[in-house]
């Protein structure tokens, strides 16, 4: 017992009928799997009970869960969160939570001792989804862009690393994507695998799959994409997925063929 919490050491042994289930796991498959595979949580829940999910999968898993637990008179919510572990720890996240409205007040304690700001998105429990998936295509597209703007500075032969850090410290660009993600792509050491190159992959793939089904394009996504891919072809899939502003700079990669299918 650590602060007041147990280790569960089987999915069978978390949670109990009527109680709040808390997951954050990798992508679509394992969500499904906790949620709905052998002495999963939907049927340790029961009745009353509530699984939040603050986990980056696809609107559509989401809203077929939520119809799942619905029919067993339990809820299924959603909490995405933006925040890397350091913001984590001091309970700094911002928290976007869609679901049923009764099972939101419930969870909201919980929430609070995690985040600073708690946005209540809407009762459609895939709009907490949309909201964290147009957020990181926002980071794609920042990462896209320092990527070229560093090969551009160097060309003209000046320091990246220097240009990105000025740009992180201007009143413009301050904050984690360009401060953090900046030092990499300027030192162009990206050893940090706290979102590495399989995991940038699979969100980038959520972000097109999602934009597709309203008709969206976004060339940015899908540049990003070629790039990752090009990343994870060149055998860097153990790096932070801010790897790609390498062959963002490199035009080179872009003659390389890649399905969107590709894993």
């Amino acid at each position: 017992m650590v602060n007041g919490a147990y280790q569960a050491l089987r999915l069978g042994d978390v949670g109990g009928p009527g109680g709040i289930v808390l997951t954050m796991v990798p992508d679509d498959n394992a969500l499904l799997d906790v949620a709905l595979g052998e002495d999963g949580i939907m049927t340790r829940l029961g009745k009353g009970g509530i699984h939040l999910s603050c986990s980056t999968v696809s609107p559509e898993v989401s809203e077929q869960l939520a119809a799942l637990y619905e029919e067993q008179g339990s809820h299924y919510l959603t909490a995405n969160v933006l925040g890397r572990p350091d913001v984590a720890a001091a309970a700094g996240l911002s928290i976007y939570l869609s679901g049923h409205p009764d099972a939101k007040q419930r969870v909201m304690p919980l929430l609070r001792a995690l985040g600073r700001h708690i946005y209540d998105v809407g009762e459609n429990v895939a709009l907490a989804n949309a909201i964290k998936l147009g957020a990181n295509f926002l980071i794609l597209a920042a990462l896209v862009a320092m990527g070229e703007a560093a090969a551009f500075v160097e060309g003209h032969g000046l320091d990246r690393a220097l240009f990105l850090r000025s740009m992180a410290e201007s009143p413009l660009f301050g904050g984690a994507v360009y401060e953090g993600y900046g030092r990499m792509i300027g030192e162009q050491d990206y050893v940090d695998v706290n979102f590495p190159v399989p995991m940038g992959l699979k969100d980038t793939h959520l972000i097109l799959e999602a934009a597709e089904r309203i008709g969206l394009t976004m060339p940015v996504a899908e540049l990003a994409l070629q790039h990752l891919l090009a990343a994870q072809a060149s055998g860097r899939s153990t790096e932070s997925w801010a790897v790609l502003a390498e062959f963002a700079s490199a035009p080179a990669t872009l003659s390389v063929s890649f399905g969107r299918n590709a894993r």
